[in-house]
């Protein structure tokens, strides 16, 4: 019976742990879209980063627009920093997802 109880108590920590890191992830992308469109790029790009680093394969989706991966944004704001090399980089990732379909327009 304790095994049991121990079991599901890791289970449910597990799992708990797995939504904090996940809410973080969004919180970082959401601060990073704020600052994009309030014009700090250098700031956007620090926040897209730490979500591209914690979840490469995080996805931007809303009702109306397309979905875009983390690596769009990535790019774009890597072009905006005037670090063209390694924008090319993220929105050639991003492309290769199929995921970030906006990001041809930028190449």
């Amino acid at each position: 019976m304790k095994i049991a109880a121990y079991s599901l108590l890791f289970s449910l920590c597990t799992f708990l742990s797995a939504c904090t890191t996940t809410v973080q992830v969004g919180g970082a992308f959401q601060a990073g879209r704020r600052a994009l469109i309030g014009g700090d790029d250098e700031a956007a790009l620090g926040f897209f980063q730490t979500v591209a680093d914690s979840n490469p394969n995080f996805v931007f989706t809303t009702g109306s627009s397309p979905r875009q991966s983390i690596w769009s944004y990535v790019g774009r704001t890597q072009y905006l920093t005037d670090q063209f090399p390694q924008a090319r980089q993220s929105l050639e990732r991003a492309i290769s997802g199929d995921r970030g379909k906006i990001s041809r327009d930028f190449i």
